[in-house]
């Protein structure tokens, strides 16, 4: 998920990210915000954009993900498969990924809209790119949802955390009137958007390393990564 993410940094950003890749290894390294911005010779804010391009919330959040990345990256057991989908997904089943790939195989030759919030502007954007990237006659953007021509299956993804923000559920409803196919992507499986949608995708927010950190707009790209694998 990372090497994907980092395609949106700059240079420097990305010279910067590997440095704290690095120090992160060394237990005892001084990994406080003043103390890398120091050791980079760049200004606190440059990594607060930095982890906020990667789609968190700030520098503390991003260091506590690459500290667990790091452990995970030492267990030669990890691997892309099932149990990635269920560590990242907390409905995930055959049935989830089968309705995925066919969602979108449907959707083919329309233009699929991607909405969220902006505290999770950093997935919708990834999404829209990712699906452009793969061609095949697959188009996004970012927005509300359109009327599709005649004979044609539609298809929204809407990306909210809580799962109750009153633009992401309108989104949905707007999509439903359309008749377009909703994915929503959300770490609340009891909420409206949830409910409302054609499928949903419930995300782990949460990593049992971390339980204080909010890591949904990683999770939810990590998600779409390894679900879009086999569309």
């Amino acid at each position: 998920m990372q090497k994907i993410m980092i395609e949106r940094l700059s240079v420097l950003e990305k010279d910067v990210l590997n440095s704290i890749k690095n120090d992160v290894q060394e237990d005892d390294k001084d990994m406080t915000i003043n103390a890398v911005a120091r050791r980079n010779f760049v200004s606190q804010a440059l990594l607060v954009k930095l982890a906020k391009k990667m789609g968190f919330s700030g520098y503390r959040d991003l260091l506590f993900f690459l500290r667990h990345s790091q452990a995970e990256e030492g267990n030669p057991q990890i691997t892309v498969t099932e149990e990635a989908l269920k560590g990242v997904i907390k409905n995930f089943s055959v049935f989830l990924q089968q309705s995925f790939c066919e969602y979108f195989q449907e959707s083919r030759k329309t233009v699929i809209s991607v909405f969220g919030p902006e505290e999770v502007m950093a997935a919708v954007d990834f999404m829209v790119r990712h699906i452009i990237v793969k061609g095949d006659g697959y188009a996004a953007y970012r927005g509300n949802p359109l009327p599709v021509p005649s004979g044609k299956t539609g298809l929204a993804l809407v990306i909210s955390d809580t799962g109750e923000s009153e633009a992401a559920l309108n989104m949905v409803e707007q999509a439903v009137q359309y008749g377009i196919r909703t994915i929503a992507f959300t770490s609340n499986e009891r909420s409206p958007m949830a409910a409302a949608s054609d499928l949903a995708v419930i995300i782990s927010a949460k990593v049992q390393a971390f339980p204080d950190v909010n890591l949904f707009v990683p999770m939810t790209i990590a998600a779409f990564i390894l679900l879009f694998k086999n569309v």
